[in-house]
């Protein structure tokens, strides 16, 4: 999730501003008074003062950039950290409405999350392996074999591998393979190394859902290493 104080120093200055006149605009809705929020008020004298002093420098830029870092960066009682505190203090509040929230530039919570839908489908794979030290991996949906659209909600597939030497057993499951990628567009080129050639490529393929969840395995699909 982003942050909802910004890292340009720019816009952190007009996110303070904001947030600080709101809050003292509203300090009894919290239980405040003016004596409350001291420490943020000095603290934001000073950040302007740094901040101010810094952009209009022209031969103690370093200096001054040291001093402005200071005032906002400094743990425990630079202006970040203390209006970080008095944020947490606000969205925890039982007083505090998301409209309040969003008019502060604080995060609103999402009272109605989105639900994870992961694909039943399943990836298919096919190996070229005409390239020395190369091979192609063209995937598709099963449900589409010639089609290189992906379904619906799917970020990518997942691409996983294991290379054995020839005639060692063909594996019976993914444990002991290796993500090599997870690619949103068929198809995908990996190369080997010299020592590879003549050993057998193993891979398992699987939709990623743009929400995070994955898809059922794919069948297993292989392909020797060319040298």
């Amino acid at each position: 999730m982003a942050d909802y104080i910004p890292q340009n120093d720019d816009e952190f200055t007009l996110w303070a501003i904001n947030f600080l006149a709101y809050l003292n605009a509203n300090l009894a809705k919290w239980g405040l008074v003016a004596g409350d929020v001291a420490d943020l008020t000095a603290a934001d004298t000073d950040w302007n003062s740094t901040w101010g002093s810094y952009k209009t420098s022209v031969t103690t830029t370093a200096g001054k950039r040291v001093d402005k870092d200071n005032s906002r960066h400094t743990p425990a009682t630079g202006y970040e950290a203390l209006l970080r505190a008095r944020a947490q203090f606000i969205q925890n509040h039982p007083a505090t409405t998301d409209g309040d929230r969003a008019s502060m530039g604080l995060t609103v919570p999402d009272s109605s999350p989105t639900a994870i839908v992961v694909t039943t489908h399943k990836p298919i794979a096919v190996i070229d392996t005409s390239t020395h030290f190369q091979h192609t991996i063209n995937f598709a949906d099963e449900s589409t074999p010639s089609d290189k659209a992906k379904p619906k909600g799917v970020f990518g597939a997942q691409i996983w591998l294991k290379i054995l030497p020839t005639g060692t057993p063909a594996p019976t499951g993914p444990a002991g393979f290796e993500l090599i990628a997870t690619d949103t567009k068929t198809p995908y080129t990996y190369p080997f190394e010299s020592e590879d050639a003549g050993k057998v490529a193993y891979y398992y393929l699987r939709w990623q859902m743009k929400t995070g969840g994955v898809g059922p395995w794919s069948s297993l699909a292989n392909g020797t290493i060319t040298g």
